[in-house]
């Protein structure tokens, strides 16, 4: 499979690699089924809340 990243999607992808230290091809694994998960807790009428450090104020995420 091929898959034409556009520049946000790059940087997004190489950024995942460098944090997790995983290669680009389990980054994408991961990262679809992220997105899986998410739509099915949306389109089930869920949401998700993120804290983004500890101790910060939970906030609802929002994915246009």
């Amino acid at each position: 499979m091929t898959v034409n990243l556009i520049p946000r999607s790059s940087r997004a992808l190489e950024r995942g690699v460098e944090l997790s230290d995983d290669s680009k091809t389990v980054v994408v694994n991961r990262a679809l089924q992220l997105y899986a998960y998410l739509e099915e807790a949306w389109a089930a009428g869920g949401e998700v809340v993120v804290t983004e450090a500890r101790g910060a104020t939970p906030t609802v995420l929002k994915v246009f």
